[in-house]
């Protein structure tokens, strides 16, 4: 278990390329912030500021549970030159849920951060089950000058489901480029065995909000739900699609 803010993390503040992080246990729980700067708790691959050193892998290897919640967060991004690491998860159970008491959501998430030149690299998921729920979202996106990774997610069953209470913001799966960014998005390749359901306002997207170009998105699975809405007029989606900023970005 990291909590309360604890992280666990490899990184990488120069020339030199940061090590590998491999998480294996049964069960794997993320929870919550620090209570007095709201920092997440987490496990952290990260290329820093003006570092042009790859950055690490991260693998997590969960027989049972894998849990993001309240806030917490497992990332492996760039804020640099250098390009990211790699994040994969093999889990039974994959759940990423909720929010911190100022509404930044839980998260899985492999990215390019504000100004950052390096490449994000792919995030895959292997699980029997995920779940992504109350504003918890997985992401591959970028909001920088450099390109997003591919987001894989392999399961017998995909659960998207509601929005942030406090923000309204989807929970789901998404690739995104961000608002007057350059760098292209990622695709996204979902393989349900069984069912995706995406209910309650929640949203499966490959979108563009900038100049670079948006990923591509493409499903298999047995059955597809998209249900209802957030109760205040928000549809649950699936899209594909170039905006122009009506939706608030997740916090990068």
């Amino acid at each position: 278990m990291v909590s309360d803010g604890g992280q666990i993390s490899v990184s990488t503040r120069g020339a030199g390329n940061a090590g590998q992080l491999r998480v294996q246990a049964d069960e794997i729980e993320l929870i919550g912030v620090n209570p007095d700067d709201g920092d997440p708790s987490g496990l952290f691959a990260t290329v820093e500021p003006n570092a042009i050193g790859r950055g690490g892998n991260i693998r997590i290897l969960a027989a049972g549970r894998l849990s993001v919640q309240g806030g917490a967060a497992l990332s492996a991004s760039t804020f640099g030159a250098g390009d990211g690491g790699r994040l994969s998860i093999s889990a039974g159970v994959v759940e990423v849920t909720g929010s911190d008491r100022e509404g930044f959501s839980s998260s899985i998430s492999a990215q390019v951060n504000p100004g950052a030149t390096g490449d994000a690299q792919t995030l895959t998921i292997d699980a029997g089950r995920l779940v992504a729920s109350d504003g918890g979202f997985i992401s591959v996106s970028t909001f920088g000058a450099g390109n997003a990774g591919d987001l894989t997610v392999q399961a017998d069953e995909i659960e998207l489901i509601g929005v942030n209470p406090v923000n309204r913001s989807p929970s789901g799966l998404s690739a995104t480029v961000a608002p007057n960014v350059t760098g292209r998005g990622g695709n996204i390749r979902i393989l349900a065995a069984g069912r995706l359901s995406v209910q309650g306002g929640a949203e499966l997207s490959a979108s563009t909000f900038g100049a670079g170009d948006g990923g591509r998105l493409s499903i298999s699975a047995g059955v597809v739900e998209v249900i209802g809405s957030d109760g205040e007029g928000i549809p649950s989606s699936i899209n594909a699609q170039s905006m122009q900023g009506q939706r608030e970005m997740p916090k990068p």
